[in-house]
């Protein structure tokens, strides 16, 4: 396919993006792409990767904000299922022209193992996201965006299309202020450690894996008795919750802490 008719492509990705509800879309080069710890390359899902395709969809501030966590993990885990909607369309579209497309996971499923812990998808979303041309990643870790700071979800897909890709943007949104480190309550912004990333998890996910583990082994330890006060808690009715419903965070201090767009 002519250059021409690629960058014809790629801006029909981009408006089928937006007509489904992102507001950023971009495309970075796989070779383009800032490295992440650990590395997490595009080619591991496709070996013959050239680009991937990034987009943002905004969160609704409302609902983060919100007292009601209810209303803030809702609203978030709708983002991601039509994250997973959008990026198999586009998918559909680039393989009707002749090329391969995979679908990056927005949220889940992930790989479960004791190397990552659950906190690594296929690949680094805000990395990709930085090629591509839709913000920086800033002093919380999350990728900034000029008009909606860092409230964004990001969905890919990676594909063989030598799609042309789009310019980095050149200065960063994060003027390095420290709300977010100082609005932590995992204190887990302080440096860039997989312990850290465990330390936010545990606060972002309260009934998590690592919360289903620790009631699990005190069941397994109980009386008769004591195992039938511990099903009729509610803490274990909010585990068997979030096992339901998949991912439920519950902290988004570093989201609504940030400055940028405002």
């Amino acid at each position: 396919m002519a250059g021409e008719s690629l960058q014809a492509l790629s801006d029909e990705l981009k408006a089928l993006a937006l007509a489904s509800g992102a507001a950023l879309a971009g495309v970075a080069a796989v070779d383009a792409i800032p490295p992440s710890t650990p590395p997490l390359p595009p080619t591991r899902v496709m070996a013959a990767a050239r680009t991937v395709f990034v987009f943002g969809v905004p969160m609704l501030r409302g609902s983060i904000e919100s007292p009601s966590l209810s209303s803030a993990m809702s609203s978030t885990n709708a983002i991601y299922r039509e994250e997973d909607i959008l990026s198999h369309r586009a998918g559909l579209l680039l393989e009707e022209r002749g090329y391969r497309a995979a679908l990056i996971a927005a949220a889940s499923p992930i790989e479960m193992s004791k190397e990552t812990k659950g906190l690594l998808g296929d690949i680094s979303l805000r990395h990709a996201a930085v090629a591509a041309g839709l913000g920086r990643i800033g002093r919380n870790r999350l990728l900034l965006t000029a008009k909606y700071g860092p409230r964004v979800r990001l969905g890919a897909l990676v594909t063989d299309a030598p799609l042309p890709p789009d310019a980095p943007v050149a200065q960063s949104p994060c003027d390095d202020c420290g709300l977010c480190v100082q609005a932590c309550p995992a204190q887990a912004l302080e440096t860039h450690t997989l312990k850290d990333a465990i330390k936010c998890l545990g606060k972002q996910q309260t009934w998590g894996l690592a919360a289903n583990l620790r009631y699990m082994e005190r069941l397994f330890e109980a009386s008769p008795e004591q195992r039938k006060a511990l099903l009729r808690d509610p803490e274990y009715w909010n585990l068997y919750q979030a096992q339901s419903i998949t991912l439920l965070y519950t902290c988004y201090e570093c989201l609504n802490s940030c400055p940028v767009g405002r």
